[in-house]
């Protein structure tokens, strides 16, 4: 399983740099999709592009775990920097994602209120 949803992660990263959003939404799982839009993805990549400068490419990841799930942090340089796209899979779906400034950490440093109001939108619609 890690082998598949290492894939989905790297999945994700490439779609990701290819300003691809709606397929990066594809791999969400359902309270990632009711968190993240596809402008909230459009903005982070757009920022990290006005900071960082033009996409060069994406490094291998430094795996770790979170929140019971498999963690890959991915480091993704640019023309005047690098940063991290974390990327949190569970189950062959995505279930945190963030893209911080700075090397790969390997530790979780998603946005954790994002990640409770999404949890807590599926709550209520199963309900």
């Amino acid at each position: 399983m890690a082998d598949a949803d290492e894939a989905v992660a790297r999945e994700v990263v490439s779609r990701m740099s290819r300003a691809d959003f709606a397929g990066v939404r594809q791999a969400f799982d359902e309270p990632m999709r009711m968190a993240v839009s596809e402008d909230k993805l459009r903005d982070a990549w757009e920022r990290a592009t006005l900071m960082y400068g033009d996409f060069d490419h994406v490094g291998e990841p430094v795996a770790g775990t979170a929140r019971g799930a498999i963690l890959y942090d991915f480091p993704i340089v640019f023309s005047r920097g690098t940063a991290h796209q974390q990327v949190v899979v569970k189950e062959g779906k995505v279930a945190g994602a963030a893209l911080r400034p700075g090397r790969p950490t390997g530790r979780w440093e998603g946005n954790l209120l994002a990640w409770v109001l999404g949890r807590l939108r599926a709550i209520v619609r199963r309900a």
